[in-house]
């Protein structure tokens, strides 16, 4: 039980497919844990702290949140699968994160645009609630539609004459953790306007997409949340070890507030376990579940301390 991989995911969710796709990558056999779409989501925040996002990957009583520090896990945990990570790319670090803050968020803008009519008020509202502009007015997305479709279209030739002219995959002819990265954007993208990619104008995007797709999602077996909750209370969270805290970090013991920078208002409690340049462990003792250890990184959070 302490070495089952639990995603908690739904199918829909781009983030989501960029971790089955990581599980294909390594050859793993997992248990699926379906979570709604929207809130409430009480048995996933049950072992989260209070997060709400998606996807998160337990491992008996660790919970490891973000799809980042995920794949870190993933290939810590299984060294001798297919690598994730090749030699160190800045460059691809930074479209990595051009494609979690502006591409991403441009394809929301056009799904939310494209479908304001049929989308229920409650998905509106909470996704609305997550703070984001491009998910705060349907109608406005609706609106802009054309502008919104003309930057895409800019985007995708910019990746189709550079970074996906240059071989067969990002980091040449093995794929890595960076095509996952930009491709789920682009899955996203496939699902809601596939004509802006499958008609003829792009032939090296939808060759690459195809390529990464075909690294498929693992082995898949269906699990209930509940069980998932069980799980984690009949387990102790491994020991880990983590790098050396920074100037001025907080100690061990001290508890936090932690909150995502973007695309969430929730926040997760916790009582520091270890920090260090790159992540964030935390003891929280969750009603429902028990002692948990939650593990995520450190770009792209922030915390405060509490009394």
């Amino acid at each position: 039980m302490k070495d089952m991989l639990i995603v908690h995911h739904y199918d829909a969710s781009p983030y989501c497919e960029k971790i089955r796709l990581m599980l294909g990558h390594k050859q793993l056999e997992w248990q699926s844990v379906l979570q709604p779409m929207m809130l409430p989501k009480d048995e996933l925040q049950a072992l989260t702290g209070g997060y709400r996002r998606l996807p998160v990957l337990q491992c008996g009583a660790d919970i490891h949140i973000d799809s980042a520090w995920i794949a870190r896990v993933l290939e810590q945990r299984y060294p001798d699968r297919p690598s994730l990570f090749g030699a160190p790319r800045p460059d691809l670090d930074l479209l990595v994160s051009w494609a979690d803050s502006v591409l991403f968020w441009a394809v929301v803008k056009l799904s939310i645009g494209q479908h304001a009519d049929q989308l229920p008020a409650a998905f509106l509202a909470d996704r609305a609630a997550m703070a984001k502009e491009e998910m705060r007015d349907a109608r406005q997305a609706q609106q802009e539609l054309l502008s919104t479709r003309a930057t895409l279209a800019r985007y995708l030739d910019w990746l189709e004459h550079g970074v996906l002219a240059q071989g067969r995959f990002l980091h040449g002819d093995a794929v890595r953790y960076h095509d996952y990265a930009l491709y789920h954007c682009l899955w996203f993208l496939d699902k809601t306007a596939p004509e802006l990619i499958r008609t003829g104008t792009h032939p090296r995007m939808a060759d690459w997409m195809e390529r990464v797709a075909a690294t498929g999602h693992g082995t898949r077996h269906e699990l209930g949340a509940h069980d998932a909750i069980s799980i984690a209370r009949d387990a102790e969270p491994r020991p880990f070890t983590a790098g050396a805290a920074m100037g001025g970090d907080p100690v061990p013991g001290t508890h936090l507030s932690v909150r995502a920078d973007s695309n969430g208002v929730e926040t997760l409690q916790g009582t520091l376990l270890a920090i260090d340049a790159d992540s964030l462990h935390l003891e929280w003792i969750s009603p429902a579940a028990g002692k948990l250890a939650l593990h995520l990184p450190r770009l792209g959070y922030s915390f405060t301390l509490q009394a």
